[in-house]
C-alpha cells in the first residue's frame, strides 16, 4: 500500500479528528489539521503535502474550492473533496480545480482508502506522463521545416530542400564547386556569439519582408562546449514564421477587442435595466395622467425618444461585443434612411457630396433597423475614409426581382429590396477584393482600422437572409450592393400584431415578476397593476420558488429576467418544470443568444422580451401568452 503526506482541511475539529485517525489507521501521515482555508495554505507552506482532504464549505474567506486551486497552483497539490452536498453550481466549480475524487459525508474506511490510493496512482501516473509529455517536446522541437547539419566551418553536411529554399531565400546559401556554405553571419559563428539553444528572427528581403527563425544546436555529448572547429557538428533549424507573426497580431488584436467587447455587454446590460425603467415609467406616466399641461407631455415625449436612442445606441454596443441578437421586425427602410441622412450630414465632411434617395414604392423588410443602420453607417464611413480628397456618396434604394443563390433564402423568396451604396473613392485592387469580409483583413494603416468593418456588415446582411455584392476598381471608386428580401407584410398592419388595445387588459390572474433590478421589477408591476393583473414580484429565481411552494397564489406566468444572483432564469425554470408548474414562462434579457435559447427549449418558453422595455411590449407580450393560454 501506498504511503502519502496528507493534509486534512476540515472546519469541523470532531469530524477532522476522526478523519486523522482514520488516515493513520491506513498508515499515511497526516502533515497537519486546517479549519480554513488560510490555515491551509500555512500549513501547506511548511510541509508540503502529497494529498489533501478538503471540505467544500469552510470558515473565514475561502471556501473549499478556492483553497483547492491555491494549493494546486502553488505546491501542485491535488485534492478530494469532502461534502455531503453535491449541487450542480458547485460540482461545476470544483472541476475547475480538476479534483482526484469526492467523497460523500459520511463515508466508509474502505471507500476513503480506495479513493486515497486511486488519487495516488493517478498522481504518479500522472507525473511519469509529464516526464514523456517532456522528452517529447524536446525531441519534436528539434524537428522543424528546415534542417541543416553544419560543421564547425559552416560547411553543410546534410539538409532537407527546405531548409536549402529557406536558406537561398535568405541569400545566406553560398556555394564554393559542390560544397555549400552557411553564410557566416547565419552560421555556427553567428550562434556561437549569441545565446546557445534559443531562437533568433531573421528577416528576408523584399517587402514586406519574411520572418524566419533559426536555432543552432550543437550536436555532442559532453556538456563543455568546445570552441567552433571542423570537427564539431552542429544542428541548424530554421523556419518561415511568417504567418505565425501575422496570425499573432491578429490574436493580440483580437483579445483586445474582446476584452473591450465584454466591456461594452457589461455597460450594456446595466444600462439595459435603466433605460427600462425609464421607459416603462415614463409610458406609466403617460398612461395614468392623462391631464398632463401639454409642456409636461412633450417632455415626456422627448424622454421616451431619448430613451429609444439610447436604446439603440445600447444595440450597436452588443453588436460590438457579439452579444447581440437581431430583433427581426416588419421594418420600412425608407424612415430608416430618412434618419441616415441626417446622421451622415454630421459624418461625412463637406469636401463629400453626399446623396440619399429611393424609388417610388414600398421597401418594407423583415429586420433589426438598429443593426441594419449600423451596417450602412460602417460602408458609410469606409466610403468617407476613402476620399480624403472629397467625392460624392450616394445610397439609392429600389426594388429588385429575381431569383438569388443564397443558402439561408426563404424558398421561392424573389422579390428584394436591393441598397446600393456607392463612392467615387480609391477603389479597391483585384488582389484585396476577394478577402475584403474576411475578419481583421485591411488596407488601412495601423490604427486607422480593425479590419472588422465589413465583416460586421456581411455577418449582419446573411443574419437578415439576405446578401452584399460588390463592385469595384482603383480609381474608380466602390459599390457596395445590398440585397434584403421584401417583406409582404405592411407597416400599417404591422402596429395591429398582437392583442388589440382593448384585449391588453387583463382578468386579474397572477403574475409572478422576477427581476433582480428594483426599479424595473417596480415598473414591470406598475404596468401590469394597471393592466388588471394581481402582481407578485421578487428579487430572484430563489425567491421565486418560495413563493411558488407556499402555494398561496394560483399562478398563471412568470415573467423573469434571465442574469440574476443566487439563481438565474434558466435554472428557475428548470426548478418550476420540475415542481410540476406547467403554466406560462417569458423570459426577460438584454441579448438572447441560440445557445440560450436552446438550453431553454427543454423549459417550453412561451416568449422572450429583449431589453430594454418599453410599457406596451410588456403588456402585448403578456396578453397574448394569456390569450394563448385560454385558447389551450
Amino acid at each position: 500500500m501506498a504511503t502519502a503526506q496528507i493534509l486534512v482541511v476540515e472546519d469541523e475539529i470532531i469530524v477532522a479528528l476522526d478523519i486523522q485517525a482514520r488516515l493513520q489507521e491506513l498508515g499515511h501521515a497526516v502533515v497537519g489539521i486546517a479549519s480554513s482555508g488560510e490555515d491551509a495554505i500555512r500549513t501547506a507552506e511548511d510541509a508540503v503535502p502529497d494529498l489533501a482532504l478538503m471540505d467544500i464549505r469552510l470558515r473565514g474567506e475561502m471556501d473549499g474550492i478556492e483553497t483547492a486551486a491555491l494549493l494546486r497552483e502553488r505546491f501542485d497539490c491535488p485534492v478530494i473533496y469532502l461534502t455531503s452536498y453535491g449541487d450542480e453550481e458547485t460540482l461545476q466549480r470544483a472541476k475547475l480545480t480538476e479534483p482526484y475524487g469526492f467523497l460523500i459525508k459520511p463515508f466508509e474506511e474502505r471507500e476513503l482508502h480506495g479513493t486515497i490510493e486511486m488519487a495516488l496512482h493517478r498522481q504518479e501516473i500522472e507525473k511519469r506522463l509529464r516526464q514523456q509529455t517532456y522528452r517529447l517536446e524536446r525531441v519534436l522541437a528539434t524537428i522543424p521545416e528546415g534542417v541543416a547539419l553544419l560543421d564547425g566551418s559552416n560547411r553543410i553536411l546534410m539538409a532537407n530542400q527546405r531548409a536549402r529554399d529557406d536558406l537561398l531565400a535568405l541569400g545566406h546559401l553560398q556555394h564554393e564547386g559542390e560544397i555549400e556554405r552557411v553564410d557566416p553571419m547565419l552560421g555556427v559563428q553567428s550562434a556561437m556569439g549569441s545565446d546557445l539553444g534559443v531562437w533568433q528572427e531573421i528577416l528576408g528581403e523584399g517587402l514586406p519582408p519574411r520572418v524566419y527563425e533559426m536555432i543552432a544546436t550543437l550536436v555532442d555529448e559532453e556538456e563543455t562546449l568546445p570552441a567552433p572547429d571542423e570537427s564539431n557538428e552542429w544542428l541548424m533549424v530554421l523556419r518561415d514564421v511568417t504567418q505565425e507573426r501575422h496570425i499573432q497580431q491578429q490574436l493580440q488584436l483580437q483579445e483586445r477587442l474582446a476584452a473591450i467587447g465584454q466591456l461594452a455587454a457589461g455597460i450594456a446590460h446595466d444600462f439595459n435595466n435603466i433605460l427600462s425603467g425609464i421607459m416603462v415609467f415614463s409610458e406609466y406616466i403617460r398612461m395614468t395622467e392623462p391631464a398632463l399641461a401639454p409642456k409636461s407631455h412633450a417632455r415626456l415625449e422627448m424622454i421616451e425618444k431619448q430613451s429609444q436612442r439610447a436604446a439603440s445606441l445600447i444595440k450597436q454596443l452588443l453588436a460590438f461585443s457579439r452579444s447581440a441578437t437581431v430583433d427581426l421586425q416588419p421594418l420600412d427602410l425608407v424612415p430608416l434612411l430618412d434618419e441616415l441622412r441626417q446622421m451622415l450630414a454630421r459624418l461625412i465632411p463637406e469636401n463629400i457630396q453626399v446623396s440619399v434617395s429611393c424609388r417610388p414604392g414600398e421597401f418594407v423588410t423583415r429586420g433589426d433597423p438598429a443593426q441594419i443602420q449600423h451596417a450602412l453607417m460602417n460602408l458609410a464611413l469606409n466610403a468617407r475614409d476613402a476620399m480624403p480628397d472629397g467625392g460624392s456618396f450616394t445610397i439609392e434604394m429600389e426594388r429588385y426581382s429575381g431569383n438569388v443563390t443564397l443558402q439561408n433564402a426563404e424558398p421561392d423568396q424573389n422579390e428584394w429590396t436591393a441598397i446600393r451604396v456607392c463612392d467615387t473613392g480609391m477603389g479597391i485592387s483585384a488582389e484585396n477584393l476577394p478577402h475584403i469580409f474576411e475578419p481583421f483583413f485591411t488596407t488601412k494603416a495601423p490604427g486607422r482600422g480593425s479590419g472588422l468593418g465589413l465583416a460586421q456588415v456581411y455577418g449582419i446582411v446573411r443574419q437578415h437572409k439576405g446578401t452584399i455584392e460588390v463592385d469595384s476598381q482603383p480609381g474608380m471608386g466602390t459599390v457596395f450592393t445590398l440585397l434584403l428580401p421584401a417583406s409582404v407584410e405592411r407597416m400599417e398592419t404591422v402596429s395591429d400584431v398582437g392583442p388589440p388595445a382593448a384585449s391588453m387588459q387583463g382578468a386579474r390572474q397572477a403574475i409572478l415578476v422576477v427581476e433582480d433590478d428594483a426599479n424595473v421589477r417596480l415598473s414591470i408591476s406598475d404596468i401590469l397593476e394597471i393592466s388588471g393583473y394581481r402582481v407578485h414580484a421578487v428579487a430572484n429565481g430563489r425567491a421565486a420558488l418560495e413563493v411558488f411552494e407556499e402555494g398561496n397564489l394560483e399562478i398563471s406566468l412568470v415573467l423573469s429576467d434571465l442574469l440574476m444572483p443566487e439563481m438565474g432564469g434558466r435554472a428557475l425554470c428548470e426548478q418550476l418544470r420540475l415542481r410540476g408548474y406547467d403554466g406560462a414562462i417569458i423570459i426577460m434579457s438584454g441579448y438572447v443568444t441560440e445557445e440560450v435559447r436552446s438550453q431553454l427549449a427543454p423549459f417550453d418558453i412561451s416568449d422572450y422580451l429583449l431589453k430594454p422595455l418599453g410599457a406596451e411590449r410588456v403588456q402585448r407580450a403578456v396578453a397574448t401568452v394569456m390569450a394563448s393560454n385560454a385558447d389551450n
